[in-house]
């Protein structure tokens, strides 16, 4: 169900990314977003501006989050599988492929940084992770490669059909020197600067949950109401929020609790999550970041996934 949720999201995201156009769907809390509008997530090029996938999410950063981390979980699922011995299970096989091509897709539309490098470091460990159990198992080396080459290959093959399509976009998003570009890295690094006075001020105890901007506005009432913002890091939002002395508290709960996974080096999941969580500020400031980590959290603590289920 998870996985045909993020599907139903991927295509939503590129019917966006080929409409350039985000429409309005009251139900389901979706709001209108046009690649001309001020205020949306747009790509500008010298061709233009160019709308970044949505969904059904209130940002393409997001978007790309659930897509890297539902990439993540097939080929966790792919790697996991059996060989295949009867025609059902090279169609479970393809039919969690479609899945991966997907959400490759959807993370490309959505163009964003933080998700792309989350996969390719998730992708680095959940690998890794398989090709050890697998030749531990007695899986053959050329068995394993196949399994893996079908997965890496076909993300390459999305992704370079996505480049040669609008080879500007990913130039403009690899580059960063364009006006707007330039405008949000500049946003995130005084972002830093801000969260550097809070710490300053309220570091031991915190600010509390959900104060951080109202502490912003107290230090500085003089800025425009869209200048107040979290910072662009979920950890250090945490922190800030929480205080030192619970921040301490917080890590040592975690750690109980995961114990048993950390000890044995099954990150697959977590090092995704912690490389998002760096970069934005959704997972603990909005509800869709929340429920991400609820789900990641779920599977992480019960360590087996069934192929079945997923299927």
């Amino acid at each position: 169900s998870f996985l045909a949720g993020l599907g139903a999201q991927a295509l939503l995201g590129l019917t966006q990314f080929f409409t350039q156009r985000a429409f309005v769907f009251r139900l389901l809390g979706m709001t209108d977003h046009l690649a001309w509008a001020g205020g949306s997530a747009v790509i500008e090029t010298a061709g233009g501006r160019w709308l970044r996938a949505y969904g059904g999410l209130p940002h393409p950063n997001i978007l790309g989050g659930y897509m890297a981390i539902g990439a993540l979980l097939v080929v966790m699922q792919i790697l996991k599988m059996p060989r295949e011995k009867y025609m059902r299970d090279a169609f479970k096989v393809a039919t969690l492929l479609l899945f991966f091509i997907l959400f490759v897709s959807g993370l490309i539309v959505s163009f964003s940084r933080s998700a792309m490098l989350a996969l390719v470091c998730g992708l680095i460990i959940v690998i890794g992770c398989a090709v050890r159990e697998r030749l531990s198992g007695g899986w053959r080396v050329r068995d394993i490669a196949r399994r893996v080459g079908i997965i890496l290959l076909s993300g390459i093959l999305v992704a370079g059909i996505f480049i040669a399509f609008v080879p500007d976009i990913f130039l403009t998003r690899a580059g960063a020197h364009t006006r707007l570009e330039q405008k949000s890295i500049s946003e995130r690094l005084a972002s830093y600067k801000s969260a550097r006075e809070v710490a300053r001020r309220e570091g031991l105890l915190g600010t509390g949950l959900g104060n951080y901007t109202a502490i912003l506005y107290t230090l500085d009432s003089t800025r425009p109401g869209w200048e107040y913002q979290p910072v662009h890091n979920a950890l250090v939002l945490a922190f800030l929020e929480f205080g030192l002395f619970m921040s301490v508290f917080l890590i040592w709960l975690l750690f109980s609790f995961f114990r048993t996974r950390f000890l044995a080096g099954d990150w697959g999941l977590l090092v995704p999550l912690v490389v998002l969580a760096m970069f934005d500020h959704y997972l603990w400031s909005l509800w869709s970041g929340l429920v991400l980590c609820a789900v990641v959290f779920a599977l992480y603590r019960l360590g087996k996934l069934k192929v079945d289920d997923a299927v």
